[in-house]
């Protein structure tokens, strides 16, 4: 706005208030002209012209000052600015001059000033007046824990809570774990106080007796529950091996520490001593229950389990919870070893027997072949009188060797010939055995017939229904479901000249672990479906070219059907089409379970070096024996045993195998990740940088030399059950194990096999919901004897699995 303009809108609003007086204003328009003629009585021009004039002198100041607004700035710290922000001191210093404005930078520290210069100095001096009251500093008695906790808000608060209360101003910020505070209160004394009066740290101290608590699930599930119940109030820090680090504000730090020393004394590792005062049963225990003994301790080395032998004593150590339950253990077989006594009179014994040096030459070998202890009795010795000590003459894992080696064919006691089929469930609801007929034959109100998404029948079941019921039902097919349906979805069609009333088409996905899910759906969509029918067929759904394993697609139909028989409709007949021998066998066993509550199937004999089943399914978890490379398998997860330095070339087959599947890559990969490599029974886990394939990574662990292997057991034991755990909780759905151990180390197959198993059974019984969906034991396909092995105790484990669901153990 020009000055005329400006000077001409004050006439404008002026100049009414003279109406009265007869005052007229004329403005030439003359452009840059400021002259105005003013018509009137002369006093009252001259008083109205003075004041015209003084205005005018107003709004040329004005104009001239808005030529001299410039920007100005200046630097503080941000933690200064942040304090005169919340003591609103900003607000004076704006306050200076209607056209002065300041505009702080929290982050950057900068104050940017627009005004005249000699404002902007006046707001400068006044910054600087106010900053010179403040005193900041770093605060080096906090702990980086401590500095953690106080970035969580509910923390925070209370400390800006006993500030209020102390009627202290101050800000801080937390940077690189250290606190600098700003504040107008010069008490540095009293300010850092609040702080560590608030958040409180303190370290539990962990001896040789209670550092392996740390160790423990009981441990993992303890931390948890603190930090969930404390989830904004505390941190617990055990990454130290010989200590915890608690740090949490004071109204529950001292609960916390009391919690957790309870929990420290409750679980530190303690011992015990358990006295044989009979020789020869303490020499019995000693010499022939060894294998039993290291079963104890791989059993419950999550417990830190040791046993070892005194002078007459068997000595324990481990968790108190473990020790008692180990001593009930011992003592009940301690209770089994038998003691008998032979008399043998034939000519020439007592020689043999009356001379100790002799009498042990004699009865050393036998004891050892017979897994007995010998004792000549000294106060019968013309009698030759001999006491022998018989426990179980083989060891437990000579005894389930040599049952899983016949195939299991002991007998339950009290096992009577099974009853025949067919089933009949509780509501009366009948499932017959149809085997080898031609599905397009069969008579029903309604039949089943497995297809794809894309409803494709050119498979042997899907030409059987469409020779018998005619082109019809392709091309209702067409019109009904022309994009197809999803798998595990029912497309239901007329059965045209089949004799049924439906036909429902049931689209079913290749195998893949978790299958058996696809199947009920699909059975249990069919039965309710033809739940107003009476009768229905289906075959053994994708056991053919889909290669659904057979076992499971029966004791999945089955349980089905019993599950629907509670709703108690009019469809009373369910039949199960089988086509081939090996699917006949395996529902046959089904229908037996089903009639005989308690009875054990029978496998099939596999072909290759072990007979038994290739896989079996626990809880949520298929375990499976794979023959191939370990680096080609498709699984999220490898597993391998290296070299400490964990250089793959030197690692045997299994590291070349990886090296070839995944590329040279994953050396560069662990080396990166792993620098310092890995110690003994230690665990290197390698997410791939570009993953060929499935595999994301690969779990590493160095085992001790054969010269040491009372240390490999607990070795492998640990680092399986810690691949499982870790896979599970980064998410992954499966994962590959070859037996590690057994080539230059030379640890025996069988063991190792077991240790692997016992973890595995640990993990899916602790897991029964688990995401880690598929564990293969990868097994090379020359290795033929850990093949055997494996397969041979996977029928143990199937076996014990089945009694167990059949209640005979």
């Amino acid at each position: 706005m020009t000055p005329k303009d400006a000077l001409l809108e004050h006439i404008n609003k002026t100049k009414d208030l003279h109406k009265s007086e007869e005052l007229k204003v004329i403005s030439p328009d003359e452009t840059g002209s400021m002259k105005f003629v003013f018509v009137g009585r002369s006093k009252i021009v001259e008083n109205y012209v003075e004041q015209i004039s003084a205005k005018k002198l107003e709004i040329e100041e004005e104009l001239n000052r808005k030529k001299k607004i410039i920007t100005g700035s200046m630097k503080l710290k941000p933690i200064e600015i942040a304090l005169i922000t919340k003591e609103d001191k900003f607000g004076e210093v704006k306050h200076i001059a209607p056209d002065f404005s300041c505009k702080p930078n929290t982050e950057s520290g900068a104050i940017t000033f627009t005004g005249v210069e000699e404002d902007i100095s006046k707001a400068k001096v006044m910054i600087f007046e106010i900053k010179n009251n403040y005193h900041s500093w770093r605060i080096d008695s906090l702990s980086s824990h401590m500095c953690q906790l106080l970035k969580r808000k509910p923390v925070s608060d209370m400390v800006h809570e006993s500030f209020s209360d102390d009627n202290i101003s101050i800000v801080w910020d937390i940077s690189d774990n250290h606190v600098t505070v700003c504040t107008s209160q010069d008490n540095r004394w009293h300010i850092e106080k609040v702080f560590t009066d608030t958040i409180l740290e303190d370290e539990i101290k962990l001896d040789d007796a209670s550092k392996d608590v740390l160790m423990l699930d009981e441990w993992a599930e303890k931390k948890t529950s603190i930090n969930n119940i404390h989830r904004n109030t505390a941190n617990i820090d055990d990454s130290y091996n010989d200590r915890i680090i608690v740090t949490a504000t004071s109204d529950v730090f001292d609960g916390i520490m009391e919690e957790l020393d309870i929990f420290i004394t409750n679980n530190s590792i303690k011992e015990n001593e358990i006295t044989i005062r009979e020789d020869e049963k303490f020499k019995f225990f000693k010499n022939h229950c060894k294998d039993w003994i290291k079963e104890l301790e791989v059993k419950y080395s999550d417990q830190k389990l040791d046993i070892h032998f005194g002078r007459q004593s068997v000595k324990i150590s481990g968790t108190p919870k473990v020790i008692d339950v180990v001593d009930d253990e011992i003592q009940n077989h301690l209770r089994k070893i038998n003691k008998d006594i032979c008399v043998i009179s034939e000519p020439g014994v007592h020689s043999l027997v009356s001379d100790k040096k002799t009498s042990d030459a004699l009865v050393s070998p036998v004891e050892k072949d017979t897994k007995t202890v010998i004792t000549v009795d000294p106060n019968s010795v013309n009698k030759q009188g001999f006491r022998i000590i018989t426990g179980n003459k083989k060891t437990d894992d000579e005894y389930a060797w040599e049952q899983a080696s016949t195939n299991n064919k002991e007998r339950v006691i009290g096992y009577k010939p099974p009853n025949a089929g067919p089933v009949v469930c509780r509501n009366g609801t009948k499932v017959i055995l149809v085997k080898k007929e031609d599905l397009g034959k069969q008579k029903a109100d309604v039949i089943i017939c497995s297809t794809n998404w894309q409803l494709d029948l050119s498979c042997p079941a899907g030409k059987s229904i469409v020779n018998a019921a005619g082109p019809e039902i392709l091309a209702e097919i067409k019109q009904k479901y022309s994009d197809g349906i999803e798998d595990g979805e029912i497309a239901a069609v007329r059965g045209f000249k089949l004799n049924c009333k439906e036909v429902y088409l049931a689209a079913l996905p290749g195998w893949s672990y978790g299958g058996e899910k696809i199947i009920d759906k699909c059975v249990t969509t069919c039965l309710i479906q033809a739940s107003q029918y009476k009768s229905i067929v289906f075959p053994a759904l994708g056991t053919g070219n889909l290669r659904y394993p057979r076992e499971l697609v029966a004791e999945t139909m089955y349980k089905c059907v019993s599950q629907f028989d509670q709703s108690n409709t009019s469809l009373k007949e369910v039949k199960f089409l089988c086509y081939d021998d090996d699917t006949i066998r395996a529902f046959e066993q089904e229908e037996l379970r089903q009639v005989n509550p308690g009875f054990q199937p029978q496998r099939a004999a596999a072909s290759g070096p072990a007979s038994g089943p290739k896989y079996y399914k626990k809880h949520n978890t298929f375990v499976k024996v794979v023959k191939g490379d370990l680096g080609t398998q498709k699984v999220d997860v490898l597993v391998c045993a290296v070299p400490k330095e964990l250089n793959l070339e030197s690692a045997g087959g299994a590291g070349k195998s990886l090296i070839l599947g995944l590329g040279n890559a994953v050396q560069n990969d662990i080396l990166g990740q792993h620098p310092g490599g890995v110690t003994n029974g230690g665990f290197a886990a390698v997410k791939l940088s570009s993953p060929p394939g499935q595999c994301k990574s690969i779990y590493l662990t160095s085992l001790d030399s054969s010269d040491n292997q009372k240390k490999v057991p607990k070795q492998i034991c640990k680092f399986v059950y810690q691949c499982l755990e870790n896979a599970e909780k980064s998410g992954y759905k499966s994962i590959g194990i070859p037996p590690m151990g057994t080539g230059t180390i030379g640890y025996p197959h069988h063991l190792m096999a077991k240790y692997m198993y016992d973890m595995v059974e640990k993990f899916v019984n602790k897991h029964k919901s688990s995401k880690l969906t598929d564990v293969k034991l990868i097994v090379h396909s020359k290795d033929t004897k850990s093949i055997t092995v494996i397969i041979i105790l996977l029928s143990l484990m199937y076996h014990e699995l089945m009694c167990k669901e059949l209640n005979i153990l």
